[in-house]
């Protein structure tokens, strides 16, 4: 594969959702000493005289998982990931830490696989600027990076909510981290009479059944630790985004002594100290909030001029590709982001 057929078939192959990640398949494996891992996998290394240059912006799971099989099928691709962090906590599973049914520590990875068995060159910062025109980025601390294309996997931000000044006295624990062990805690503190109310924004937003999924592990965990205790959900949506048939038999079912269930709930402002949540519907008093934002692309994706699809919250995206409409391949250009998040969140389920 030459250089210019690379640059015309990778966003139709590369680039595109991949099932797994670098670390479901790849934590409790060990390389063999001969080159090839534990599995059968054989240990690729950078590409001495690369064909292409690829950077790969956010080490969450799209960007690793782009970055891990580029390199696996990408013939000489040389792969730069960039990434805040020196270990990433899986935000999959991490309700199981709510519940104790998991601990943060065995969802938090590192990177050094990606390294060492998929040669993926790997930055530890934070691009500040992205130039489509020279396919370059900027780091926090001045440095320029050059590619042949760019791959963008920003994450996401949450939008503002009016009285919520210290975000950590009604988590979202929407990210994983401190906040899904403070959460925990809040649910562990609480009366076992007590009231929890959870939040659902409206979508599109990272993971659609994860709130809803979420609300059912809290409520079988109540049933066994706090036996009196309520949890009111408040959706913003006018029904179940996704999975209805399961989720509404959980809700009104086997939950329904347990989970209060409102929906077209749309959110004023909130009390953290009275902890009030003040809605359209009226106020909802509780002894935990677990406040889940509205969501939108990374602010890198805004800055960059991407974000126009959903009002201006996420980057419209080809949805057979993840190429970005507004930069396509086809008319030339050579920045090609990648929204996971448009596409996950609006057409299938995470």
């Amino acid at each position: 594969m030459d250089r210019r057929h690379f640059l015309l078939s990778s966003t139709a192959t590369g680039l595109t959702a991949l099932p797994g990640a670098l670390w479901a398949d790849d934590k409790h494996r060990k390389p063999r000493r001969s080159g090839s891992s534990g599995s059968g996998t054989p240990v690729v290394l950078p590409p001495t005289n690369p064909k292409a240059r690829v950077i790969v912006i956010g080490g969450g799971m799209a960007g690793v998982t782009v970055a891990k099989y580029l390199r696996l099928w990408g013939d000489a691709v040389d792969v730069t990931l960039i990434e805040r962090d020196a270990r990433y906590q899986s935000n999959i599973m991490s309700s199981l830490v709510l519940t104790g049914q998991r601990s943060l520590s065995s969802l938090t990875y590192s990177y050094d696989l990606l390294q060492s068995r998929y040669g993926v060159r790997r930055v530890q910062g934070t691009v500040v600027e992205v130039d489509p025109i020279a396919a370059r980025v900027r780091l926090a601390d001045g440095t320029w990076l050059g590619a042949d294309r760019i791959v963008m996997a920003p994450g996401i931000d949450f939008d503002p909510v009016p009285g919520l000044d210290n975000p950590d006295l009604m988590p979202h624990a929407w990210k994983a981290g401190a906040q899904t062990t403070l959460l925990a805690q809040q649910l562990a503190a609480m009366p076992s009479n007590g009231v929890a109310v959870l939040t659902i924004p409206k979508g599109p937003y990272r993971c659609p059944p994860g709130p809803y999924e979420r609300a059912c592990l809290i409520a079988d965990w109540m049933k066994a630790k706090k036996p009196r205790a309520k949890l009111i959900v408040l959706d913003a949506n006018l029904d179940f985004v996704t999975e209805r048939d399961n989720f509404a038999q959980a809700f009104y079912g086997l939950h329904a002594n347990v989970i209060e269930y409102r929906t077209g709930v749309e959110i004023s402002s909130v009390d953290t100290h009275q902890m009030i949540v003040y809605t359209n519907g009226g106020p909802v008093k509780a002894n935990v909030v677990n406040l889940i934002p509205g969501q939108r692309a990374g602010a890198l994706a805004a800055t960059t001029g991407l974000a126009t699809a959903n009002g201006g919250r996420f980057a419209p995206v080809d949805v057979l590709s993840y190429a970005s409409t507004l930069a396509p391949l086809a008319n030339g250009g050579r920045f090609a982001p990648v929204d996971v998040l448009s596409y996950a969140s609006t057409l299938a389920p995470l």
